[in-house]
């Protein structure tokens, strides 16, 4: 407990949350912990009349005259801005919220606020110091403010009534039918379920007032006279008076807390008397709710905080260890293991009791015979005064029934015997007669108004049950169930309901069997825990038929065959039965802890154990400490809903792809027991993404890095003990795609995809023309190599030697000039197609050219072509590349020397490098460009200009450039000795 002092309590009917207003401050509590709720800018931290508005803000004042209101957001209780309104010339007495104003009575005034634009609207003041106003009741639309005023030496009690019109309050003072009385003790009913009395007031004397409210008027009319058991009604000081059922009623006083309810004495007459029991003697009792589940909580100046479970249970006193109930023909009995059997009587308190001579045994049944007037054991008939009426120790009879005619069927161990009771001279006999063998009789039943119009005799026996008929004749006959639907019945009791007529046959683990005129229509239980247990025993109560199975209580409906489980308040702490009794409205339950009985509802239920949905509330909801907004529904089949907070809820949370992680804080509002679970499932889009149970120590949600999509969120309840289930809460937001995946940046980038395509398809249209344009080139030069080869003075020379050799009449000669001419120009016409020729084929090529030159030059013509030894001649270099060169030291530079004419050319492969050396000992450029200067008038040569620009035609399309270095030799006095061509061509080996 936060505090022990405890001003006033407030049950919020839509969250279900406790609030206790103490002198340390605002608390909520949930039945498992206390929150603090905190204060802004207060002067004291006592907190009184705290409520909650339709809005859900909670509101309270503190003793310093500050009236506070929760924010929506932070949740801190904050000053109302109109605080500066309320002077502090005398306390507050009490805030009210009515017809969505606040009221505040205020010594000899009262104001009132509009609670939407938070400011005083109205005030009202007397200036009369005498007056004190200090309650406020509202019926239908008129507020009744009721004051206190001292009048010669006395203090006398007014009433006025206020009307809100067109947002104007109108003030009239209202008569009454009777003088209020001096010290009457103002206290109105929280919750008021009679229609005609609209609010009571206790007068400290001994009576209960009913005032009834009318347009203009109130009447005072005495309702009840109180009996204040075992104290004096003078000493006590009534502070708030309630009522949650009718006709009972709870009083809080500054001695303890007394239950008013109707005096047992007159319950055959018109109630006038109401008895005053004390709960809680010599604490000073402050204030009184109910929570959602029915139980009462009750606020102490000294002590804290209690809680009672329900005005519903009560203990029979009595020391007695009773094991087992037997109620019958309206008459309740119990019984003791040592042989002890009572007569309660709950209404007076009362019991009668006899002991058995068979001491240390349990009776196996007790009932009444109202014909008779006798009380039936198994071993002895007692009268109502338990004298004994007849025993028979020789029979110890399981089973006892009897009819309209006094006749009796008892069943012992071996066989069932037909007895009754006659009286002679004063003493009572018991004639009987055995009728049937039969061997372990568990349960006997003489079937009423049978269908066949039959006196039928159900008998429940070891692994059988069965029916016998025609009991008056000597010819009873016996017709054997063997099975239901072909099962074996192991019966252990009979019972017959009134309202269908039907047989219900209890068992050992197989549940309860239903017949109607000896045909099995159901088997019911086999999916609940009744089937795992001993039914021991069966009572027929309106439309139920409650079941002992095991240590257990169960109950099933007579029409539908619906099974529940009894649910027995937890909070009373009963470990298990060992036997029950319906009656009167009342369930009586026999256990470790004595005898306990509760009052029922029409319905058949625990008034303090009906099924109530458990509550569960959320405390904050974010994304990425954005809010986030949810929507609480009943049931999934309410599909218009669920659309409806899909579009509306939907669509409000949506949230950018970066706030993606989702934190839940929930708040389950389960008193007394711990006994729930908590389960959530997420879904995104249709998809179920994950599922589970929630912890109850730290009861909490979160989910990190959730992708885009649509998601919804459901949470449930379940409280374990009843088996019910909170109304569900939803959760939709939708998550935003990332904006790599919106649509714009889609349409974006397609354009700029797009736009690259077609700059790259432009780019390789430009790149395939260039290098269609450059291959074109390159032929044309190699064309145009291959005219500067076949020029007319080549063919000339070529042809005149070919002349000379035919007149000298060599023939052979000529044979191979032809020959190697005819190669020489299939070589040229085959390479100038070509790009590339391999380094093979260039060699032969110009060994062609240079044999045709040497048939031309005569006998001092030489030329050796060298490849070193390392060099792969098949590798490939630019066809015609070399050929030129050759033929330009041949034409000018060896043509015009006179002596010996040497050409040499090299091959080697060096660094990846093809290294090409053409070297003659001619006339040296420069002799040759002033012969060619006069011969050709100043023409320059076609041929070198070609092989210069295919040069830098290649260069352009490889990555290592083709390198060309001419070198003129001479002697070291200037003299020309040739000229020396080296041509570098990178090759990939």
């Amino acid at each position: 407990m936060p505090s022990e002092t405890i001003y006033d309590l407030h049950t919020d009917e839509a969250t279900g949350a406790l609030y206790l207003g103490t002198d340390i401050g605002v608390f909520s509590f949930n039945g498992t912990n206390f929150r603090k709720i905190d204060f802004e800018n207060q002067l004291s931290n006592s907190a009184t009349d705290i409520f909650v508005d339709a809005k859900n803000r909670l509101w309270c004042r503190n003793f310093s005259n500050q009236i506070f209101v929760q924010d929506s957001i932070t949740k801190k209780l904050n000053l109302v801005p109109f605080h500066k309104e309320i002077p502090n010339q005398n306390l507050i007495s009490k805030i009210s919220f009515h017809q969505n104003l606040l009221w505040i009575l205020y010594g000899d005034a009262f104001f009132v606020a509009d609670t939407e634009k938070m400011k005083i609207i109205y005030k009202y003041k007397t200036n009369e110091k005498s007056i004190y106003f200090n309650s406020i009741y509202t019926y239908k639309k008129n507020i009744f403010v009721f004051y206190s005023k001292k009048e010669d030496n006395s203090t006398k009690k007014f009433v006025i009534m206020a009307t809100l019109k067109n947002n104007k309050i109108d003030i009239k003072n209202i008569k009454t039918n009777n003088n209020l009385y001096e010290n009457l003790r103002f206290a109105f009913l929280e919750k008021e379920n009679i229609t005609t009395t609209v609010s009571k007031y206790l007068n400290p004397s001994t009576t209960l007032l009913e005032l009834k409210f009318q347009e203009d008027t109130v009447e005072i009319e005495e309702k009840y006279s109180i009996v204040w058991k075992n104290k004096n009604n003078e000493n006590i000081t009534i502070n708030s008076l309630f009522s949650y059922q009718k006709d009972y009623y709870w009083a809080c006083s500054n001695d303890g807390l007394w239950i008013l309810k109707p005096s047992d004495s007159q319950k055959k007459y018109p109630l006038l008397t109401l008895e005053a029991e004390q709960i809680l003697p010599q604490l000073r009792v402050s204030d009184l709710c109910q929570d959602y589940q029915g139980h009462y909580w009750v606020a102490t100046l000294d002590n804290g905080l209690y809680c009672i479970p329900s005005l519903s249970v009560y203990q029979y006193q009595n020391k007695s260890n009773y094991k087992m109930l037997y109620a019958t023909q309206n008459r309740l009995f119990a019984s003791t293991p040592s042989g002890r059997i009572s007569e309660i009587d709950p209404i007076n308190g009362e019991e009668k009791s006899f002991l058995t001579h068979l001491k240390n045994i349990q009776p196996p049944f007790i009932f009444y015979n109202p014909t008779d007037k006798t009380v039936h054991t198994g071993y002895q008939i007692l009268d109502t005064n338990f004298n004994i009426f007849s025993e028979n120790t020789n029979i110890y009879y399981r089973a006892i029934i009897f009819d309209k005619d006094k006749n009796y069927y008892g069943a012992s161990n071996n066989n069932i015997v037909n007895f009754s009771l006659k009286k002679i001279n004063k003493s009572t006999l018991l004639e009987e007669k055995k009728i049937i063998d039969e061997i372990r009789v568990k349960s006997l039943l003489l079937e009423k108004k049978a269908l066949s119009n039959k006196r039928r005799l159900w008998v429940a026996a070891l692994r059988a049950v069965f029916v016998y008929e025609n009991l008056d004749s000597a010819h009873i006959l016996k017709r054997e169930i063997l099975s239901c639907e072909g099962k074996s019945i192991n019966a252990t009791r009979l019972v017959q309901d009134s309202l269908t007529g039907r047989i219900w046959v209890g068992t050992t683990q197989q549940g309860v069997f239903v017949f109607e005129n000896t045909r099995c229509v159901a088997q019911i239980g086999t999916s609940e825990k009744l089937k795992e247990e001993v039914i021991r025993q069966m009572e027929v109560a309106g439309e139920w038929l409650y079941v002992l199975a095991g240590t257990s209580l169960w109950r099933v409906h007579l029409r539908d065959y619906r099974v529940e489980k009894v649910a027995l308040p937890e909070q009373i702490g009963i470990p298990y039965l060992n036997s029950f009794a319906v009656q009167n409205g009342y369930l009586w339950v026999c256990s470790p802890l004595g005898i306990i009985y509760f009052r029922l509802s029409e319905e058949g239920n625990i008034l303090s154990s009906q099924t109530i949905k458990p509550k569960i509330n959320i405390v904050s909801a974010t994304i990425s400490d954005a809010p986030l907004s949810y929507f609480r529904y009943a049931t999934t089949s309410d599909t218009s809903n669920e659309i409806a907070a899909k579009e509306k809820y939907g669509v409000k949370n949506t949230f950018p792809y970066e706030k993606n992680n989702l934190f839940i804080l929930l708040d389950p509002i389960f008193f007394i027991s711990n006994n729930f679970k908590i389960y959530y499932r997420l879904w995104r889009n249709t998809d179920l993404i994950q599922q589970g149970e929630i912890g109850r120590s730290s009861p909490s949600l979160s989910f990190a890095a959730l992708d885009y999509g649509v998601y919804e969120v459901e949470i449930l309840m379940q409280d374990l003990d009843n088996q019910s289930f909170s109304d569900e809460i939803h959760f939709y937001f939708q998550i935003e795609k990332p904006f790599w995946w919106q649509n714009w940046f889609l349409s974006l980038s397609l354009f700029l995809l797009l736009l690259i395509v077609f700059g790259i398809v432009r780019l390789v249209q430009e790149q395939t023309q260039k290098r269609e344009l450059l291959k074109q080139q390159i032929i044309e030069s190699q064309m145009q190599a291959l005219r500067s080869q076949m020029n007319p003075h080549f063919l000339y020379n070529v042809l005149g030697s070919l002349q000379g050799l035919i007149y000298s009449n060599k023939i052979n000669e000529a044979s191979d000039y032809i020959s190697h001419f005819s190669t020489h120009l299939r070589y040229s016409l085959h390479f100038s197609n070509q790009i590339e020729i391999s380094i093979k084929e260039e060699i032969e090529s110009i060994q062609t050219y240079l044999s045709l030159e040497r048939l031309r030059f005569g006998e001092d013509f030489f030329f050796k072509i060298k490849v070193n030894s390392d060099l792969d001649t098949s590798l490939f270099l630019p066809s015609m590349i070399v050929q030129p060169f050759v033929e330009n030291a041949v034409k000018h530079g060896l043509l015009h020397k006179k002596a010996e004419k040497l050409l040499l050319i090299y091959f080697t492969f060096k660094n990846k490098n093809l290294l090409i050396e053409i070297q003659d000992n001619g006339i040296g450029r420069e002799a040759s460009q002033k012969i060619n200067a006069k011969r050709y008038q100043k023409r320059e040569s076609f041929a070198l200009k070609a092989i210069d620009s295919r040069i830098e035609l290649l260069n352009k399309k490889r990555k290592n450039p083709i390198s060309l270095k001419i070198e003129d030799l001479k002697s070291p006095d200037g003299v020309a000795l040739g000229t020396r061509v080296q041509l570098i061509i990178p090759l990939d080996k």
